[in-house]
């Protein structure tokens, strides 16, 4: 969809929607540095090439890079230092704040430079701008992001209610199975209509595994059986519409 030398990439057919049509623009024309901008579309291209990156990838790039040509203004690429990233950063942090992913992006790119164009810089994002939660997160940060329990009961407890609406009982339910299993949103869109299964005693939910993990059926604490078995249940009763759908277009086709 595109060349090399322009400046705006239609990357829609890097992502997992690239049946549909669609756009999504990879804008290197807001590095206004020409050298710095061949440079980040050689960083886009390669991480393409070996990690099969996505079609939103390059945006928080160039928004990092776009930073380092206002410093860098006429001056050549080779000419970056240590302590032009530094401005950088401090520009990233004045407008974003500390917690912005752009720093992660200004190490990206700092490593790329330093790596292909053998200039000496060395660059890594501070401690106070790691992310709060997460994998990487600290606990606290991440007690502060989750709900809170007393809340989490009474959303749950909407799941006894007979009024529910059937795409509130989706979500409910969908929340209940989460607690429990601890999916992510693309695992429970996936998950199979006959999910659950019982070893040994125990009980499992076997799902498809996102971001290319390994198949393994998440083990069910007992207090949490009645949950997780009404959830399935009622999922399957609200959804049978929408798999019938689903089942006819296979068939048709």
């Amino acid at each position: 969809d595109h060349a090399f030398e322009d400046d705006s990439w239609n990357t829609w057919s890097w992502g997992k929607l690239a049946h549909r049509k669609g756009t999504a623009t990879a804008d290197f024309a807001s590095i206004k540095h020409k050298e710095l901008r061949t440079a980040i579309k050689l960083l886009v291209l390669y991480a393409r090439a070996t990690r099969k990156v996505g079609a939103g990838y390059s945006h928080p790039i160039i928004c990092a890079a776009v930073r380092i040509g206002k410093i860098l203004q006429a001056r050549s690429l080779y000419t970056l230092t240590n302590a032009d990233i530094q401005l950088c950063e401090k520009a990233i942090i004045k407008e974003f704040g500390a917690s912005a992913a752009y720093l992660g992006e200004l190490q990206k790119i700092v490593s790329f430079l330093s790596n292909w164009y053998e200039i000496s810089l060395i660059y890594k994002r501070p401690k106070t701008a790691a992310l709060r939660y997460g994998i990487k997160g600290s606990d606290e940060g991440r007690r502060e992001k989750l709900i809170s329990d007393s809340v989490l009961t009474q959303i749950l407890s909407l799941r006894l209610r007979d009024d529910l609406n059937p795409e509130d009982k989706v979500f409910v339910n969908a929340l209940a199975l989460n607690t429990a299993c601890g999916y992510r949103v693309s695992e429970l869109l996936t998950l199979p209509s006959d999910c659950l299964c019982r070893d040994e005693g125990a009980l499992f939910v076997r799902g498809i595994e996102a971001k290319g993990g390994l198949a393994a059926p998440r083990f069910v604490p007992s207090q949490l059986w009645p949950v997780v078995e009404q959830a399935i249940r009622e999922l399957i009763e609200v959804t049978e519409p929408g798999r019938e759908i689903a089942r006819n277009w296979t068939n048709d086709a």
